[in-house]
């Protein structure tokens, strides 16, 4: 069965909706424990639902349905999809995934995982590991999963520019202990190191090279070609590597 595009929002709607609200709902609460630890009213507009009736309003790109992530690029907004990967020290790409999910949250170890799939594979241990990931994969029950399996995982609770946190503290044993490294000499040197691993991937991909776009439709076709990407982003830094001994 094919559904077309009419029935395929129909199918996800629901859906949608009853995340949104949870999202809602969960957010409400951690502001309602923020104010009662410390005994005062947060700032700002009360934080409003998701509305029922823009579930009418979703829209739903008719040549490639897959692809229903709304995506912020500086200052223009853009339909597209999230593409995720890992990269070692030597700025080589281990992991390279691509996801629906418009922001980050929530993908913090399915990479992890994906990674350590692919240097199993390729006859490495990843046990022991130390994982450098932006604010935006915060998670503290996945970083305490993946620690309890030997992975250390630091994603900042707050911008390291700014000296609080940013909309509701991060809270918990997770928090306190990354927040703790952070404030050390060693820590803010270790993290620093996340920028030179993978921000020169992204900014060779797309500037250098000029890979901006997907040419192919649909996700497990985008998903191959940002594979084949990251495959070729290797081999030129394997060749490069060569030339210079």
């Amino acid at each position: 069965m094919v559904l077309l595009p009419k029935a395929l929002l129909e199918s996800t709607a629901a859906g949608s909706f009853s995340q949104a609200e949870a999202d809602h709902r969960a957010h409400l609460r951690r502001r309602a424990e923020w104010e009662v630890e410390h005994g005062q009213k947060l700032r700002g507009r009360k934080p409003i639902g998701p509305d029922p009736d823009g579930l009418g309003a979703r829209k739903i790109n008719t040549t490639d349905p897959d692809s229903r992530t709304i995506m912020r690029t500086g200052r223009a907004t853009v339909q597209g999809y999230n593409v995720q990967a890992v990269a070692t020290e030597s700025q080589i790409v281990v992991a390279a995934e691509v996801s629906q999910q418009p922001v980050d949250s929530g993908l913090l170890e399915p990479m992890v995982r994906h990674t350590i799939t692919s240097l199993h594979q390729a006859g490495v241990d990843a046990t022991g590991a130390t994982v450098l990931a932006d604010g935006g994969y915060w998670s503290a029950p996945q970083i305490g999963a993946l620690r309890e399996d030997g992975i250390t995982a630091i994603v900042p609770t707050k911008a390291l520019r700014r000296t609080v946190a940013r909309k509701l503290a991060k809270k918990g044993p997770e928090a306190e202990r990354i927040e703790q490294l952070l404030d050390t000499p060693d820590g803010k040197t270790l993290y620093r190191r996340r920028q030179q691993m993978i921000e020169p991937v992204f900014a060779h991909t797309k500037f250098i090279r000029g890979i901006t776009r997907f040419h192919r439709r649909g996700l497990a076709a985008c998903h191959s070609e940002w594979r084949l990407i990251a495959a070729t982003h290797n081999l030129l830094k394997l060749y490069r590597a060569q030339i210079a001994f």
